[in-house]
């Protein structure tokens, strides 16, 4: 998962934001 793509999104889970 690109880190860019992580902040367009905003996945809930906080585990997603750290990969």
């Amino acid at each position: 998962i690109s880190m860019a793509l992580i902040k367009l999104i905003r996945p809930p889970n906080r585990l997603d934001t750290k990969l």
